[in-house]
């Protein structure tokens, strides 16, 4: 069961849903079922208006649990009257939810370098004021493949863009082709999980001359 607003198909986050109950727009909410559910849609809204004191969640590499306060003035140093170790409490989003889902751009460029030895013979360079002379023959062009890897739970497929003010056009495998050969170029590209939620977007802008 997972809780949309405004007309969107997206699910809210946690503190999203929060801030929508904060700020008087609960009742615009909408809950749906993805998968199996034993909550009907109205109890689900119930069960969970009695829980915006604050959200926990445990890291997977280490057992530091870390919880963000919502209504709750204090943090909790016990869970159900038992101990409750190596606690991190915050009330700052932005710390609880880090850009986890960020995508990473590996370069590969289509035409590379041939190794020294060889590049000084073929262009005859014997010289420091040859090796300028010439660099023009052999500098490396920026024409690329580039890899996409992420880390996003339910990983669809990527969107990607090539100016921030274009739309994103959709990317079905991990791998794109990208010429940055004009004297500015930019792209941008995000993960997109199988619920429609989009990670933070990852830019790359190039100046060639």
């Amino acid at each position: 069961m997972v809780l949309t607003g405004n007309g969107e198909q997206t699910p809210l986050s946690f503190y999203e849903i929060y801030q929508e109950h904060k700020n008087d727009r609960w009742e615009s909410l909408e809950a749906r079922t993805v998968g199996t559910s034993s909550f009907e849609s109205s109890d689900y809204k119930s069960f969970l208006a009695r829980y915006f004191g604050f959200i926990s969640a445990s890291s997977s590499s280490s057992h530091a649990r870390v919880s963000l306060l919502l209504e709750s003035q204090i943090g909790p140093l016990t869970f159900q009257g038992m101990t409750q170790d190596e606690e991190v409490f915050t009330r700052d989003p932005k710390f609880f939810y880090p850009a986890i889902n960020r995508t990473t751009i590996l370069f590969r460029y289509l035409s590379t370098t041939p190794p020294g030895p060889e590049l000084l013979e073929t262009h005859q360079i014997t010289t420091s004021a040859d090796y300028v002379e010439k660099m023009p023959k052999f500098a490396a062009v920026p024409k690329f493949e580039l890899t996409l890897k992420n880390n996003q739970p339910n990983f669809d497929h990527y969107e990607y863009r090539i100016s921030n003010l274009d739309g994103w056009s959709s990317l079905d495998e991990d791998r794109l082709l990208w010429d940055a050969t004009q004297e500015a170029s930019y792209i941008e590209v995000r993960a997109v999980n199988s619920l429609g939620r989009q990670g933070p977007p990852t830019f790359v802008e190039i100046r060639y001359r």
